[in-house]
């Protein structure tokens, strides 16, 4: 993951075609596989399936998701779905990255623990 400061929102970590599947899982609780979400984006916007399969996959190992599997026609699907809200998957997103600068900078990790609080 990238960040892009100069952008706004989710797309300061994601991607637009990428904010847009997050989106389609937010309003399809119940799951869905990686070939119904990229169907449902390739409506507005270009991007391949596998595309898609690789940001669902490193999601779901990221924790963000939840993943399963099913056995259906052309083997075993994968079914996706948010685990928490988008507000709360960026809340998340949010503290891991202040986290994770802590981690990389020592010196300057109480300053932004105390970020994390305020």
């Amino acid at each position: 993951m990238k960040l892009q400061l100069e952008k706004s929102g989710l797309e300061i970590f994601f991607k637009p075609w990428q904010v847009m599947v997050l989106k389609y899982l937010e309003a399809h609780p119940e799951g869905s596989t990686s070939r119904v979400v990229c169907n449902s984006i390739n409506d507005s916007i270009r991007i391949s399936r596998a595309s898609v399969i690789n940001f669902l996959e490193d999601m779901a190992d990221a924790g963000y998701l939840h993943r399963r599997y099913e056995t259906g026609k052309g083997g075993r699907h994968g079914i996706y779905r948010l685990k928490k809200s988008i507000d709360i998957l960026l809340t998340s997103l949010l503290e891991d990255t202040v986290k994770r600068l802590a981690e990389e900078f020592p010196s300057k990790r109480e300053y932004m623990l105390r970020a994390l609080e305020a």
